[in-house]
C-alpha cells in the first residue's frame, strides 16, 4: 500500500477490530502502490478473482467510511495466503513494512515475489547502498513536527528483521523469467491455487443416519482395502434420493 504520513506501526501489536464484519479473504496482496498497483498487482488480483478466489487488494476492497488500517489488519488476519510483492520503492512505505510484520505474525503462507529487486537487497539493510538500505535510513531520519523521530529504533529493527526473514522464503524472481511478467503471473496464480485450503463439499444441514453409513463403509470397505494393500474402485448404488451423493461427499470430506 502507498506510504502515508501517519504511521500504522502503533496498531501492529493489537487488533484494531473484532473482525465480526470482516470478509473471509483467501489472499492478501502486500505491495507498494506507485510501483505495481495498476500493473502486476492489478493483473494478479483479477486473475485470482476470476478463478473464484477472494483477494484483498486495497484499491479494490477498502470500504469508504471505515478505518483503512482496521480493514487491512482484519484481511491479513483471515487470509490463508499472503503475497509480498517486493518492488524498488517498497521499503519507502511504512504501511508495506507494517503489513509485512503482521503477515509474519499470522504464520500463514507467505509467497514473496521479487519484482525488480533481488532477495539479497532485503537482507542488506545495514550500511549498504541498495534501495532498501537507503529507504530504511530515510525512514529512520524522518522527524515529527516537534523534531522527534517519527519511528523509534525498535520499530526500524523489526522492519529490518521482517525483510530479512521473508528474503529466505522460497518465492519468485521476475529476473529469472527474463522479465516475462505474463509467465510469472501464470506461475504465481498456480502456486496460490495450490496453497489455498479447499473448502469441504456441502453435504446437508441436518443429515440423518449418515454417521452409521460412513462407519459401515470404513469398516467393510476401507479396512479390507488396508488389509489387501490394493487400490479399489467402489460403486455406490441405490434408488434416487436415498443419499448416494450425500454419502460420497461425506466420505470425501472425512478423507481430506
Amino acid at each position: 500500500m502507498a506510504s502515508s504520513s501517519k504511521s500504522a506501526s502503533a496498531s501492529v501489536s493489537t487488533s484494531a477490530s473484532d473482525g465480526k464484519n470482516c470478509c473471509q479473504y483467501d489472499v492478501f496482496i502486500n505491495h507498494r502502490g506507485p510501483d505495481v498497483k495498476k500493473t502486476f498487482a492489478s493483473h494478479l488480483y483479477h486473475s485470482l478473482t476470476e478463478r473464484g478466489v477472494k483477494v484483498f487488494l486495497d484499491k479494490e476492497e477498502l470500504q469508504k467510511g471505515d478505518s483503512n488500517w482496521c480493514q487491512i489488519e482484519d484481511a491479513i488476519r483471515v487470509a490463508s495466503v499472503h503475497i509480498a510483492l517486493f518492488s524498488p520503492t517498497y521499503a519507502h512505505s511504512n504501511w508495506c513494512l507494517d503489513e509485512l510484520r503482521l503477515m509474519l505474525k499470522s504464520r500463514s503462507t507467505i509467497i514473496p515475489i521479487f519484482f525488480g529487486v533481488k532477495p539479497s537487497k532485503l537482507r542488506w539493510t545495514e550500511g549498504e547502498d541498495g534501495e532498501y538500505a537507503q529507504a530504511l535510513r530515510t525512514l529512520q531520519n524522518k522527524r515529527t513536527a516537534d523534531s522527534q523521530p517519527r519511528y523509534d529504533s525498535n520499530t526500524i529493527q523489526k522492519w529490518k528483521k521482517a525483510l530479512h526473514d521473508v528474503a529466505d522464503l522460497n518465492g519468485f524472481e521476475l529476473e529469472a523469467y527474463d522479465d516475462d511478467e505474463g509467465q510469472l503471473l501464470v506461475d504465481v496464480v498456480q502456486r496460490v491455487l495450490e496453497k489455498i485450503p479447499k473448502p469441504p463439499l456441502y453435504v446437508s444441514k441436518y443429515p440423518t443416519g449418515l454417521d452409521g453409513k460412513v462407519r459401515d463403509f470404513e469398516e467393510k470397505v476401507l479396512l479390507q482395502q488396508h488389509e489387501s494393500g490394493e487400490a479399489r474402485v467402489v460403486g455406490i448404488v441405490g434408488l434416487g434420493g436415498v443419499g448416494k451423493t450425500t454419502l460420497a461427499k461425506e466420505i470425501f470430506n472425512r478423507g481430506r
